[in-house]
């Protein structure tokens, strides 16, 4: 990467959790697992049979979701290298946010399931990793205008669900700080407003 200002957040091993599941509830969290047959056809039938808009519950039926989902990924046990260092799975994950761009809402903040740091590497232009031999988590550092921008591109596929959802401003407002906090970055008052998080 270029010298200068980077961003460094954590991101999953490919060897955590990757087992072929489907969908498993554990703990309130939904974990949806793509295999291998699934990120080289683009297959997100499954998914959508669940997730998909048209299957959306309203209020708070549609509340309960909000921060729920963990996506992962198997199939690469064997592979050094990192998910979003793998061609097919970069391809996957650009096209799965092209189509589902809900990802802020449901996807579960907390750092030690969220899957928000993985996929967003995985759409990322600049990006460099450092792996630690043996451990579950590797540092990526990206560019913080690249990021920034990445995350802003989520806000208005966030705030349809929020507003369908009709979650206040202030668990919008909390659900996205949790949310840049995994990357180090704090949402500015532009931000919570175009995600109606400011009441």
């Amino acid at each position: 990467m270029r010298g200068g200002e980077i961003i460094s957040f954590l991101s999953w091993r490919p060897n955590w959790l990757f087992r072929p599941l489907g969908f498993v509830i554990q703990n309130d969290i939904v974990i949806s697992e793509f295999g291998r047959h699934r990120l080289d056809t683009l297959d997100f039938s499954v998914f959508s049979q669940r997730y998909g808009v048209e299957q959306w519950p309203s209020g708070a039926a549609l509340r309960k979701q909000m921060g729920s989902l963990m996506i992962t990924f198997h199939g690469y046990d064997d592979d050094k290298r990192e998910l979003h260092c793998i061609p097919e799975v970069r391809r996957f994950v650009k096209e799965f946010h092209r189509i589902w761009p809900y990802w802020l809402y449901f996807l579960c903040p907390a750092g030690d399931v969220s899957s928000l740091t993985m996929l967003a590497a995985c759409c990322l232009d600049k990006i460099s990793v450092v792996q630690v031999e043996g451990a579950s988590l590797c540092a990526v550092d990206c560019e913080p205008d690249e990021m920034k921008a990445f995350l802003a591109g989520l806000l208005p596929a966030f705030k349809v669900v929020c507003d369908k959802a009709k979650v206040f401003p202030e668990i919008r407002r909390q659900h996205l700080i949790e949310n840049y906090a995994l990357f180090g970055l704090t949402p500015d008052d532009a931000v919570l407003k175009v995600a109606g998080a400011i009441g």
